[in-house]
């Protein structure tokens, strides 16, 4: 009887401090309680999830490449998000957006991985902790070993995540609370977010993912060679990835938004004003011109004359419509700062090859211009992929080699400069102010131009928590 009385003392005493240690790391979590939230943050973050939703299998694809001549490095089939470190307002946002707490978050899942948006990271490798910071590098130091290893999530249980190897430049969307920001270097490339809000294909992500990663194979060496004078070292690329919640990257977000690019802000700016002031004189006088037509009763003929000049006037507001977006490209490339300058005289090489890539996996050649097309039509050109007078005869050219000159015509809608007699000598040239570096020729340009001329990399290695992680 006293053994068995020992034994049952012995129970009692473990359940009461399994309840005791249960209670100490019991964490109150994030839910939607109905309050106000920033309605321009909330749509952010649905962006940033729809993107990473279509990129994430994009970037799978890319490992069917098994390209022998590029360097390489491990992808997961999931995207991962937090909310921890942002304000409470915010954090509410993500949870009302895209069902993401304070916990690491799966976001975005690529076959055979089955795993549903939202559901949380409890374990990896058998291993939990409240430190999301912790969880996350864990995550990605399981993604570099190239092994298969387990994962338990809050719904789906225990699965196994098997890494693949693709062709090195992780690509990464721009966090929810800085969504213009962009930079380009060869381990990893920031697109913002106007690129995932135009509803990527399927095709058009493989071309952003192969893009990305012909950026760090046609432009690596000259990048390192220009480099940054801080170490970029693995883990902050790692925790880089997850833009959208760790609390030293929303920090360096904010402090790196604060300096403008105001020089290329004034010659956007300027363009834009121009070509709307162009466009509403167009509009204006070709519906002036029917409007008297109608109103006079004047015969058929005239009333045919009248939608012809209509017409013609529409026409020249594509036409305008689309040398404003070469322009803004051009001016976007020529103003980048720091290695993504550097990686701005390489855009036109990574177009090549990513299309002969893109090619290869079966995908549309025509992708690269329905792209650009949607960008152009959203008026959105601060980016890689509004494509500038030096690339869009390039990207023409090529997919004309595999789709009838028609087709290609007919994916921008009348817009493509051909077709149009557009004079693309009269355009602002990127490559005019991007000269071919050597070693010591040029400047670096400072990151604090803000993170729309790149710079944000730069912001993160300025970060605390970077600068724990080199220790």
């Amino acid at each position: 009887m006293r053994n068995a009385g020992g034994q049952h003392a012995a129970t009692v005493a473990v359940l009461v401090g399994s309840l005791l240690v249960a209670g100490c790391s019991t964490v109150q979590y994030t839910v939607d309680d109905g309050r106000k939230v920033d309605e321009t943050l909330l749509a952010n973050i649905r962006t940033f999830g729809a993107g990473q939703r279509v990129l994430v299998p994009a970037v799978m694809r890319t490992a069917a490449l098994h390209d022998p001549d590029c360097d390489t490095q491990w992808e997961l089939p999931l995207g991962v998000a937090t909310a921890y470190g942002w304000k409470a307002d915010d954090r509410v946002a993500w949870v009302r957006g895209l069902n993401v707490d304070e916990r690491l978050t799966v976001i975005a899942a690529a076959p055979p991985l089955a795993v549903d948006p939202g559901d949380k990271v409890l374990e990896i490798e058998g291993h939990h902790t409240d430190d999301t910071e912790e969880m996350f590098t864990r995550l990605m130091d399981r993604r570099d070993s190239g092994k298969p290893f387990k994962v338990r999530l809050l719904h789906a249980g225990a699965v196994t995540v098997q890494p693949v190897q693709v062709c090195r430049g992780h690509v990464r969307l721009a966090p929810p609370n800085q969504p213009e920001a962009q930079d380009y270097h060869w381990e990893m490339s920031v697109h913002p977010l106007q690129v995932p809000a135009v509803r990527l294909s399927p095709d058009e992500a493989l071309w952003v993912a192969l893009w990305t990663q012909g950026v760090s194979e046609e432009g690596g060496t000259r990048m390192k060679t220009f480099h940054y004078g801080k170490k970029v070292i693995t883990t902050l690329i790692d925790l880089a990835s997850l833009v959208g919640g760790v609390t030293a990257v929303v920090n360096a977000a904010s402090t790196a938004a604060a300096g403008a690019a105001a020089a290329a802000a004034t010659q956007v700016a300027a363009t834009q004003v121009a070509t709307a002031a162009a466009t509403t004189a167009a509009k204006n006088a070709a519906l002036n011109q029917i409007t008297q037509v109608v109103v006079s009763d004047a015969a058929a003929a005239a009333r045919a004359q009248a939608l012809s000049s209509f017409e013609s006037s529409l026409k020249d507001i594509a036409q305008r419509h689309a040398l404003a977006t070469l322009e803004e490209a051009a001016a976007n490339r020529a103003t980048l700062s720091g290695v993504a300058w550097v990686a701005g005289t390489v855009f036109d090489r990574a177009d090549r090859w990513a299309y002969t890539r893109l090619v290869q996996l079966g995908g549309d050649p025509l992708a690269p211009l329905t792209l650009h097309f949607k960008l152009s039509q959203a008026e959105t050109a601060r980016n890689a992929f509004a494509l500038d007078s030096d690339r869009l005869p390039l990207v023409v050219a090529l997919a004309k080699r595999d789709r009838p000159e028609s087709a290609v015509a007919s994916v921008l809608h009348g817009a493509l400069p051909a077709a149009l007699d557009l004079n693309l000598d009269d355009l602002a040239q990127a490559s005019d102010d991007l000269p071919a570096l050597q070693p010591s020729d040029a400047a670096f340009r400072a990151p604090e131009e803000s993170f729309r001329t790149g710079g944000f990399l730069d912001a993160l290695a300025d970060s605390p928590l970077a600068q724990r992680s080199e220790h």
